[in-house]
């Protein structure tokens, strides 16, 4: 389970647990901020961090992903992933609105402020509903096509 979690909250924290606790999966987080006080300030600065390759090879490599982060969505459907998004008021809703729509991939939102009093039911419903990766592909497949004859049309 690959958790690409940019605002960590007990809410969060929390569905990855049902999610790591339903699938059986061992938890590799990437991406959240640690909390830094006097005891860990110096090592803060020392540690070496994990880069982009290390990001996107926990994705590619990950039976199933967590993420409030659009670009933890796009990756995940690049990279073929099941995966659960949690939506995010603040970092923009709408970008994860739009692409999930694309895909008809609208379920695999959690909003954490309306969802949270049937969190496990919900989360049990959607790890059931697997992504069909085909229906996906062939979709990206037409979006490539129509992109290409755009910039054709407007670059030529």
């Amino acid at each position: 389970l690959c958790t690409y979690v940019l605002d960590n909250s007990p809410e969060k924290n929390e569905i990855i647990a049902k999610v790591s606790h339903i699938l059986d999966l061992k938890v590799n987080r990437f991406g959240e901020k640690p909390v830094i006080n006097r005891y860990n300030f110096k090592n803060f600065f020392n540690k070496k961090s994990d880069g982009i390759e290390d990001w996107l090879h926990a994705i590619n490599i990950a039976e199933f992903v967590v993420t409030d982060s659009f670009h933890g969505v796009a990756f995940s459907i690049i990279f073929n992933k099941q995966f659960i998004a949690i939506g995010n008021k603040s970092r923009g809703l709408s970008r994860f609105l739009s692409i999930l729509k694309v895909f008809n991939l609208e379920k695999r939102l959690v909003l954490i402020d309306s969802e949270h009093k049937n969190l496990k039911g919900i989360l049990e419903v959607m790890l059931e509903d697997r992504i069909d990766y085909d229906i996906v592909n062939s979709i990206i497949d037409n979006e490539k096509i129509k992109s290409d004859l755009y910039l054709k049309k407007h670059l030529c």
